[in-house]
């Protein structure tokens, strides 16, 4: 760390302050009460601890927060942990960003930064990004590289999903809501044993069905309308007490509405002079629509041998999407699209861990391996571009009715081994290394062509292997067992890829670089006051070379990756809870990301190289704070419990391109001013019955977290020349929802 960290001398100050309001509530309460914070278990380290003594930037959030708070995507997630963006163009196509890390390409060529993982094994991408959170133990969000322990080798961050194990107690449950726009939500699990003490298995069905809250004005329907149904079995294996396994089956089937296209726009085009902006009302020809169906088998396997203890984690995950929806947006349909995702993907862990317990030196090692097969598909329809419109003067390619398809199949081979060991140095003082070599090879064939054959036909072939080794040390000092102190620094790596845009054979089978990160990071976590006060502060500092940065061509109407040479990322995370009253939990989290291209030049066909050194990395919001609240009183006469609670999210603006150039208009209505969610229960005694009457997004309060520019499509030339002019499809966060669920569970 060195002096250029003054740049975060603000956030930093207001992290301190907050701290301080914090520990000066909890200190005048203390007297009053006498319960403590819940200890919350993680497994970050690939080996259960305490999170407050576990020297990694994670952030949990507990079973108990996941229902109460309604917790049921990663959309609500991001909301509740610093540092994490979650972007959903739909429901085949979500992306996850910690840290900054790139967004934005569904190429099967390429990788993401962060990896979700559901039970340890990996998902496939942006369709299998976002599962139904439902019946689960717990979800730990790791922050910075995790190039050690980890699956793929991640740049950015992993997201962790905990499902609950099968139970050896009979236990059924079922959970039934009623919302706005006719919600209908149906969640029911059965579990028990089956086999006497050593054979426990577990069935979850999960239904939901909700209306479109989107007015389209063309075919006087209402879209973006929800129909997800799912279905999970689970059975838990203990036959000794150094043997047990997990084998796990899952299921979903989502036809909801693939994709609404919505636009914002500062001017009425002479061409278009009643198009309607919003969040929600869209003007497309026809509803869209969506299927996707995933299935995934895993088998995780813990032998607890003399010296160690064996872990094997298998995965299977096959995703099928298919989307149909109106490019632009428009209530002529010039540009129709389909889209059409494949996805196999094995998974193979099979790690040695030591025992842990009063040990001065543990250790894990281990081998990883991954093969999946990524097959994209995508027929772009279009009829005449009405007369006058920028692209149809410019482009001989749109001037008459065609379809212009975009496909690649990109087959990936993951082989890595790991090894990580922690020793104490002294009591209080830990070191831990360690290091991961990656070998990754892709290899696949990309196919473009046209029907009216204006352009070549390309298909190409191509393989290319990168390897990579990323070691990692961290420096833990815990004088006591309430504070811990800790420095890091980690590498990380993920592997170059092919684009499925380009004009030539040689352009297709040329790779994009692999991206490389060294992050610094400090961080300091804190029990207070008799564990009623948690604080934890991290500070980091990461360099990226060859960052893959994606940017869209609205002439092609695709997305485009690159390489910044280099960039740097630094912030500042905080995250503080406090039991003030013994019915009374209150916190607030806060991240400041100061995101930027450090030098970085893209090439330009027709002149000069563009640079965008300086710019602000896109989809990374400077500033974000949470704050909630949490009131629990039992009734008199054992009449069960009332929990109140609410909580509230500001986020900065956001940038959407490399060049940072939309309009300031279109930039400041990506701020999150006030997305506040409530929520007011009863639970009864016997914890039998729970009513749960809750709201999501209150006020309504709704934000762009995405755009395409769709101008040249809506503009003459001459409104397109007009730097004042702005026309582009959005996305927006969720709009208000609201609903009451009832829960029966013995």
């Amino acid at each position: 760390m060195n002096s250029k960290l003054n740049a975060i001398g603000r956030p930093r100050r207001f992290a301190i302050l907050v701290a301080v309001s914090i520990a000066s509530s909890a200190a005048y309460y203390t007297s009053h009460a006498d319960e403590t914070l819940q200890e919350v278990i993680v497994t970050a380290a690939r080996r259960e601890t305490s999170l407050q003594d576990t020297p990694i930037a994670v952030s949990a959030i507990t079973r108990e927060q996941i229902e109460v708070q309604r917790v049921e995507s990663i959309s609500d997630v991001q909301l509740l942990v610093p540092g994490l963006t979650f972007t959903s163009l739909n429901h085949a196509e979500s992306y996850v960003s910690i840290r900054g890390t790139g967004i934005k390409n569904d190429a099967p060529g390429t990788d993401l930064g962060v990896s979700v993982f559901i039970d340890d094994v990996p998902t496939t991408g942006i369709a299998d990004n976002d599962p139904d959170l439902f019946d689960l133990q717990d979800i730990e969000v790791l922050r910075g590289p995790q190039g050690t322990l980890f699956g793929r080798n991640v740049t950015g961050g992993a997201v962790l999903i905990h499902t609950a194990l099968p139970s050896f107690t009979p236990t059924t449950k079922l959970e039934v809501t009623y919302g706005d726009h006719d919600l209908i939500q149906t969640r029911a699990l059965a579990s028990g044993p089956l086999l006497d003490n050593t054979l426990a298995g577990k069935l979850t069905v999960s239904m939901t069905k909700q209306d479109g809250n989107v007015a389209n004005l063309t075919t006087h329907h209402a879209d973006n309308a929800i129909d997800i149904a799912s279905l999970r079995g689970q059975l838990r294996w203990t036959p000794t007490e150094n043997l047990q396994a997990l084998l796990s089956g899952d299921i979903t089937r989502d036809t909801s509405n693939s994709r609404t296209i919505k636009l914002f726009g500062t001017f009425q085009p002479t061409l278009w002079p009643k198009l309607h902006y919003g969040p929600d009302v869209t003007d497309e020809v026809s509803d869209p629509r969506g299927d996707k169906r995933i299935h995934g088998l895993s088998a995780k396997v813990d032998w607890t041998l003399p010296f160690a203890t064996l872990t094997s984690i298998s995965g299977y995950r096959n995703v099928q999407t298919s989307i149909d929806w109106e490019t632009i947006g428009d209530p002529l349909g010039q540009l129709g699209s389909n889209q059409s995702e494949r996805d196999h993907q094995v998974t193979e862990e099979l790690h040695l861990a030591s025992p842990s317990g009063g040990r001065r030196l543990t250790w894990i090692a281990g081998l990883f391996f991954l093969h999946s097969d990524r097959a994209n598909y995508h027929p772009l329809y279009f009829h005449d571009l009405v007369p006058g419109a920028f692209l149809s003067t410019v482009s001989p390619t749109w001037a008459t009715p065609n379809t212009l398809t975009n496909s690649q199949e990109v087959q990936t081979r993951s082989v890595a081994g790991f090894a990580s060991a922690t020793y104490a140095i002294v009591d209080p003082l830990k070191l831990t290394v360690g290091v991961r070599e990656s070998n990754e090879r892709k290899s696949g064939h990309s196919l473009l062509s046209d029907a009216a054959g204006t352009t070549p036909y390309l298909d190409a072939h191509y393989a290319h292997t990168w390897s990579s080794f990323t070691p990692q040390a961290n420096l833990a000092y815990q004088p006591t067992t309430d504070l811990l102190a800790y420095a890091t620094v980690a590498t990380g790596f993920k592997s170059g890829g092919y684009d499925i845009n380009a004009t030539t054979i040689a352009g297709l089978q040329t790779p994009f670089n692999p991206e490389k990160v060294t992050s610094y990071e400090v961080g300091v976590k804190d029990s207070a006051l008799n564990h009623r006060l948690q604080l934890d502060l991290a500070v980091y500092r990461a360099y990226y070379h060859d960052l893959q940065v994606t940017s869209f061509n609205p002439i092609a109407v695709d997305y485009v990756t690159s390489n910044a040479a280099s960039s740097l990322i630094q912030g500042v995370e905080f995250e503080g809870v406090a039991k003030l009253l013994d019915s009374l939990t209150a916190g607030v989290s806060y991240d400041y990301t100061d995101a930027k291209y450090r030098n970085y030049q893209s090439a330009n066909a027709s002149g000069p190289p563009t640079v965008y050194s300086g710019n602000r990395i896109p989809y990374v919001a400077r500033d974000q704070w949470h704050v909630f609240a949490n009131w629990e009183r039992p009734l008199e006469s054992g009449r069960g419990v009332i929990t109140l609670g609410a909580d509230v999210t500001y986020r900065s603006a956001i940038e959407f391109d490399d060049a940072n150039s939309a309009s300031r208009a279109l930039v400041d209505q990506t701020k999150y001013r006030g997305v506040t969610n409530a929520h007011i229960s009863w639970e009864s005694a016997t914890k039998g019955l729970t009513v749960n009457l809750w709201a999501k997004n209150l006020t309504d309060k709704r934000a762009i977290v995405d755009r395409s520019d769709f101008m040249p499509f809506y503009a003459t030339p001459a409104e397109f020349s007009n730097p004042n002019n702005v026309l582009s499809s959005v996305t927006y966060s969720p709009a208000r929802s609201y609903g009451l669920s009832v829960t029966v569970a013995h």
